[in-house]
């Protein structure tokens, strides 16, 4: 049986490369730079493309059954422009994954309300350009006649700020114990099951939680 073809443009450390490739994909990651994933999964090097992803994308006579981007969105000054090379290198039937950093959404705007937060903690500017949320994405993927698949969230990390404990924002300490609150938390979660855990991170994308979105799309 022939393998399907995986392309991930913003390869950085090179997981989801190789999570891509004990699935026996045939996988290339693309990035600027090596030093990512030349540390932290050197056994990905082989199928690992330095490069300008618009520059790659065009020279690459190749079609993908699954192209995945990951936290690149966001960073973009041609986002549109970017979707639209994605869906030319897509074989018929192939599969989009786009995640991206959930800003600006209700939950965030409740504790600025209520006084749990004082400023607007995920702008990034220079470094994030576009901000995106449960809502406003699926109306740009609709304008670039994307169909969402599939959506879901990762794990809420913004209900800690709720729970009268320090702010983790203002304090590494406090940082570091909402991150372990987090790893033991979803490990939790999925050694529930697949089924379960992502039924669990479908329903906090749908009520407009989690920190990060990810999205399986197809033209």
């Amino acid at each position: 049986k022939k393998k399907k073809d995986f392309l991930e443009i913003g390869a950085g450390e090179g997981f989801l490369m190789k999570a891509a490739f004990k699935k026996k994909l045939n996988v290339t990651g693309v990035d600027f730079q090596k030093d990512q994933i030349e540390s932290q999964n050197p056994d990905m090097l082989n199928f690992f493309k330095m490069s300008n992803p618009y520059i790659y994308l065009k020279k690459d006579k190749k079609k993908y059954d699954f192209i995945a981007s990951m936290f690149v969105l966001e960073h973009l000054r041609e986002p549109i422009k970017f979707i639209k090379i994605l869906k030319s290198k897509l074989k018929k039937n192939g599969i989009i994954i786009i995640s991206v950093p959930n800003d600006f959404k209700d939950f965030q705007h409740n504790f600025l309300k209520k006084k749990i937060i004082t400023k607007k903690y995920w702008i990034a500017p220079p470094l994030h350009l576009n901000y995106f949320n449960n809502k406003n994405i699926e109306l740009f993927f609709k304008k670039m006649n994307l169909k969402i698949l599939e959506a879901i969230s990762d794990f809420p990390i913004e209900i800690l700020l709720a729970s009268g404990r320090k702010n983790y924002l203002n304090s590494r300490q406090e940082g570091k114990k909402a991150h372990q609150t987090r790893l033991i938390v979803d490990n939790f979660i999925l050694s529930q099951g697949t089924k379960h855990s992502i039924d669990f991170y479908k329903a906090c994308h749908n009520v407009g939680l989690g920190r990060s979105m990810i999205y399986f799309l197809k033209k």
